[in-house]
């Protein structure tokens, strides 16, 4: 959650500095501030100096001054009337946005002060784009902890989506940028550690689902550029892709692993087993490494008896003489591969 939403971080005086600095260089763009003006200049000249003391006195002052006289057009002592609403929106808009940079850098500067480590909340990368208008998606969103889900419910809820971030002590709501969007994506909930979707989440997004029973054309396409200069081989191909539907299809009917359960074959347990062939094929051959690939991520995991049923047509791709390598040996060949 902390990658996520933000955290309490340590952070050193130079980082600090560099973001406290950053942000008054962007809340000085919005007020057309000069970069020649004395304030500007004393601040640029001591950053590059690397004297973040005397940085941190600059903002303290420089922001303090800028309030004041915020305050004193809103009031109208200097400068027009502001009798019209939506200029005194902007002006209480740009004092708040100060004022908050104001009390960030005095906090800094006492922490700094006092010798003790300095903690600040860093926000993550989803409060970000939330804050922004980015653009997220949530790979393999099934997998986290309800309790995150449920922090996130709230930024979806209707049009005027918000986020309270309670870690750092807010009581206002972060809200949510017109620009920003949210995706996620999931495998079905059958895989170890995966869970459906709490209802109260899920409702909110729309559902494509996309399912992995290829045609024997996008098989072929895809056993094809996994083998490469191999690809050519037309019989190979044919004979990975009859297999992979045949386990399938056994999947289904008959085989059992070791909890009793279905075993659960797809697109991705094809790819690993067509990885391992492609990378273990120096140690001990390629009909070799299409063996072990293979049986690895669709023979290992099933009981006894199904495994007699699965061995014979894996063998159907690798060829029968398969010559077994003395563990030794292969670890060997195998470690001078990796080196």
């Amino acid at each position: 959650i902390v990658d996520l939403l933000g955290g309490f971080k340590p952070i050193d005086a130079k980082l600090m500095c560099t973001m406290l600095y950053n942000e008054f260089n962007e809340l000085a763009k919005n007020r057309k501030m000069k970069g020649d003006s004395g304030s500007m200049k004393w601040l640029q000249r001591h950053f590059r100096a690397k004297n973040w003391d005397k940085i941190l006195t600059g903002l303290v002052q420089t922001t303090k001054s800028i309030e004041g006289k915020i305050i004193e057009r809103i009031e109208g002592k200097i400068g027009e009337a502001t009798s019209r609403s939506g200029r005194k929106r902007r002006n209480s808009e740009e004092l708040k946005n100060w004022a908050r940079l104001s009390k960030k850098v005095e906090k800094i500067q006492q922490q700094i002060r006092s010798g003790g480590m300095v903690f600040t909340f860093v926000e993550g990368a989803f409060v970000t784009a939330l804050r922004e208008g980015h653009w997220v998606l949530l790979d393999e969103v099934n997998l986290a902890p309800p309790e995150i889900l449920g922090r996130l419910i709230g930024v979806l809820e209707g049009v005027r989506g918000s986020l309270c971030l309670a870690e750092r002590g807010d009581v206002m709501s972060i809200p949510r940028h017109l620009n920003f969007r949210l995706f996620a994506c999931m495998n079905p909930a059958t895989d170890a550690g995966k869970r459906d979707l709490p209802f109260s989440f899920r409702s909110r997004f729309t559902e494509y689902a996309v399912d992995d029973d290829l045609c024997d054309d996008d098989l072929e396409i895809f056993v094809r550029r996994f083998l490469g200069g191999r690809g050519s081989d037309s019989k190979l191909v044919g004979n990975i892709v009859c297999f992979y539907k045949e386990a399938k299809r056994l999947s289904e009917e008959s085989l059992q692993d070791g909890a009793n359960q279905k075993p659960q074959y797809s697109l991705r347990s094809l790819y690993r087993a067509l990885e391992y062939a492609i990378k273990a094929e120096a140690i001990g051959g390629f009909q070799k490494a299409l063996y072990d690939g293979f049986s690895m991520f669709f023979l290992s995991l099933l009981d006894a008896s199904s495994a007699k049923i699965m061995e014979p047509i894996i063998k159907r791709i690798s060829g029968e003489n398969i010559r077994n390598q003395p563990l030794q040996r292969y670890l060997g060949e195998l470690k001078g591969s990796s080196d």
